[in-house]
């Protein structure tokens, strides 16, 4: 069960990182600048010291130039990856869950290096959560092997 919703929220963080990378890659970067400023003003109405209204925005500062090109590619690329690990995933594939599990802590160490650079609460939290699913799939993994297709296949070699 945890596996399943682990594959399944990243199969949506994926989905979501396309969707956004491609609003990036084409967007104005003063447009997408007021955007995310909108989008945030509601929270620091509401309390003016608001230390997440302040993470967001701070984060709305940096879109422009390289740095937009570079969050929209990077954002497109990682959800690309992930789907298709997804769908490696639930077609059993044994590759995909060595990949995975790399792919995983290397998100895991990513966000961790990030947040030591710009100290953005959100960072840890998807550090904490791609741990976790990692630690799912190799468990999965673990779990198939005795049961996996690929062990099917070699029992039946053996038996002939």
């Amino acid at each position: 069960m945890g596996y399943h919703a682990g594959i399944g929220f990243k199969a949506l963080e994926g989905a979501a990182e396309i969707g956004l990378g491609g609003v990036v890659l084409v967007s104005r970067g003063g447009w997408l600048r007021l955007q995310l400023y909108r989008a945030t003003r509601w929270v620091l109405l509401g309390d003016p010291n608001s230390w997440l209204g302040h993470q967001l925005q701070g984060g709305a500062n940096q879109m422009h130039g390289t740095a937009k090109l570079l969050a929209g590619a990077i954002l497109v690329g990682q959800g690309f990856v992930k789907l298709l690990l997804v769908a490696s995933l639930l077609r059993g594939a044994r590759w995909a869950f060595h990949a995975a599990v790399v792919l995983l802590w290397l998100f895991v160490a990513a966000a961790l290096w990030r947040f030591a650079v710009v100290h953005r609460f959100w960072l840890l939290a998807a550090a904490v959560l791609d741990a976790l699913i990692a630690i799912l799939v190799r468990a999965e993994y673990v779990r198939r092997g005795a049961d996996g297709p690929e062990a099917q296949a070699k029992e039946q070699v053996r038996r002939k």
